[in-house]
């Protein structure tokens, strides 16, 4: 249940009432006592710190060491009426108050010439979490949800306090939703510790279904892998390899194939776009894994989650045009000098790309690499898109990671014994400079890829 309380939430709250009675709740005096005595501290809290603003001076401490005992003295005789839900936790509302109070008299500096106007806000949000918080404690003494006019009366009246303050010389303007939701989470968090029931609950949204891609290519582009067979030096990163075998010729083998026999592929690396939309919403993500089967007679339709713990959330946006991702200057190439045959492919627009994940962990054949630094981004294909080509996942893998990576197919040696600066018979080395602050010594990877819609189960 996701609970409505402040802020817009509070329009729910209404509309939510007018459709039908208050549901009744059980009474509960202890917390309606204590969400006054903590509406008056914080209230009156910042009517001390107006005061101070307004005359130009240090806050009076006995101004506040006086409400403190109010408190205690509150709370005091709340618990004693014996139907409090949680005790002993005037401390910890006294903390959430506090924390709340300095939060607000920082962002409204005072001093001239905008002292006037600091103190008139000052005492606004003063006055909306006290009365606010008088609301809930009205609906918990009467046993109800709380009644939304009183919310909306309360939203009003701060709102316009801080519009008549801004008529005046203020130090900060516009400033009046930025201090309300500071105020609102105050007040959210003393409703939490105060085991309130008269918040009205809506429903948990229904989740919208992911938008869902399976790989149907993965190529190390950059570095180059490298085997010594004891006679030669040979590039395993693409056909023909050693004695037929290469890295990618595995990794298109197992998207592809189902060696088990199992029916489902053997690699089944998905995106699950949570939705596909563009422009994206500020919290739209991606996830990505590979824990899944995939028909594999069905050209990768339908895919099965096999394991949600498997996939890492990433947030994207979207770009119409132009270059949307591609590696970074001199870390391609033998020596970071051009490129490898083939290269890099630059995603280009229209694309999805990521944030950068501060580390991105891939597994292949028992092999786990995690890669820092990471971005995953590709070019959509459709209107809406039914593929994804020019994908390109970037990310840094320090040395001292790789040395630590065991290959069970060659006997345990370490990934970096095949790459060009930690071992292998590559030559030059490749090894490139990871990102601040460690600035270590490694490899930046660049893995191109193409996914197409799949049906998820």
């Amino acid at each position: 249940m996701v609970k409505v309380r402040t802020g817009v939430a509070s329009l729910a709250a209404v509309f939510l009432l007018i459709a039908g009675a208050a549901e009744s709740q059980a009474q509960n005096l202890c917390a309606a006592g204590k969400l006054k005595s903590a509406g008056k501290r914080a209230g009156k809290g910042l009517n001390c710190y107006s005061k101070a603003a307004k005359a130009g001076t240090a806050v009076d401490p006995l101004c506040l060491s006086a409400l403190d005992a109010k408190m205690t003295l509150g709370f005091q005789k709340a618990e004693d009426k014996g139907d409090c839900t949680v005790t002993g936790n005037e401390m910890t509302v006294k903390m959430i108050i506090d924390n709340g109070v300095n939060q607000i008299v920082t962002a409204l500096p005072s001093g001239t010439p905008g002292e006037i106007c600091a103190a008139a806000k000052l005492k606004a949000a003063g006055k909306k979490i006290f009365k606010k918080l008088v609301c809930y404690s009205k609906a918990e003494k009467a046993g109800t949800l709380v009644d939304p006019t009183c919310i909306s009366a309360v939203e009003l009246k701060y709102l316009d306090a801080f519009a008549k303050a801004e008529t005046g010389t203020c130090n900060t303007t516009g400033d009046a939703a930025a201090i309300e939701a500071i105020v609102d989470s105050t007040i959210d968090l003393i409703l939490d510790e105060l085991a309130v029931s008269s918040v009205p609950a809506t429903p948990t949204p229904t989740p919208i279904p992911p938008t869902p891609f399976r790989a149907t290519s993965l190529t190390v582009r950059d570095p180059h892998l490298f085997f010594f067979d004891g006679a030669m030096c040979n590039d395993i990163t693409d056909p023909p390899g050693f004695l037929g075998l290469s890295v990618n010729q595995l990794i298109a083998d197992a998207i592809n194939g189902d060696s088990e026999p199992d029916g489902s592929r053997d690699l089944n690396v998905l995106a699950l776009f949570r939705p596909l939309v563009y422009p994206p919403t500020a919290s739209t993500t991606v996830d990505v894994g590979a824990s899944a089967t995939c028909d594999h007679a069905g050209g990768g339709n339908p895919c099965t989650i096999t394991d949600p713990m498997g996939f890492q959330t990433l947030t994207y946006n979207t770009q119409a045009m132009g270059t949307c991702h591609s590696p970074q200057a001199g870390t391609t190439g033998p020596g970071n000098v051009g490129n490898y045959t083939p290269a890099v492919e630059n995603t280009t627009g229209p694309c999805v790309v990521s944030d950068p994940l501060p580390t991105f962990a891939f597994d292949f054949d028992g092999v786990t690499i995690s890669l820092n630094d990471a971005i995953v981004a590709g070019r959509l294909i459709g209107n809406p898109a039914m593929n994804i080509d020019q994908g390109l996942i970037s990310g840094f893998l320090p040395k001292s990671v790789a040395d630590m990576i065991p290959i069970p197919q060659l006997g345990g040696a370490p990934l970096s014994s095949l790459l060009p600066g930690g071992g292998s018979c590559g030559t030059p080395a490749d090894l490139d400079v990871g990102p601040p602050p460690d600035n270590a010594p490694g490899w930046y990877f660049y893995i191109n890829f193409g996914a197409q819609l799949v049906n998820l189960n």
